[in-house]
């Protein structure tokens, strides 16, 4: 069986394991599929918790310099707050590493997407008001015939 994680399962899993903190909810819905599942991830998937990582970084930038966090939609446009530093961008591409190194986790190529897929998330954007990125999540998992 296949499964297809929502970003924030991982992204609450990342913070877990760098906080060496068990959650144990998440730990156990991570963990407890190493021997009988396979869980995918994809591009779309890895963008959606990069960009996550990423906000967060400009985030204390923004705190640091006296902002509220309400602030970061307005601030992390500007380009004094929206670069990150090497070491920024080395965090969070080890922040990806730490989903991508286990063995019963596939990064899926993007290849069944038909024209039903389209108008099925179409549909789901416009007519259910579903989130875009979860609305291609939910295509994506669909089309590679996960649970």
């Amino acid at each position: 069986m296949k499964l297809y994680y929502d970003a924030n399962i991982w992204i609450n899993y990342v913070w877990g394991y760098e906080a060496e903190v068990k959650k144990s909810e998440i730990e156990q819905l991570i963990t407890c599929v190493e021997k009988s599942h396979l869980v995918v991830t994809s591009v779309f998937l890895n963008s959606e918790i990069s960009a996550h990582f990423r906000d967060w970084h400009i985030l204390q930038k923004i705190i640091r310099e006296g902002h509220s966090y309400r602030e970061l939609a307005k601030l992390k446009r500007q380009e004094k707050y929206n670069t990150l530093t090497p070491p920024q961008i080395a965090d969070i591409t080890n922040k990806l590493k730490v989903i991508d190194e286990h063995d019963w986790v596939d990064f899926i190529q993007i290849e069944n997407l038909d024209k039903d897929s389209l108008d099925l998330f179409s549909n789901l954007t416009l007519e259910y008001y579903i989130d875009v990125a979860d609305a291609m999540h939910t295509v994506i998992a669909m089309a590679e015939e996960c649970s």
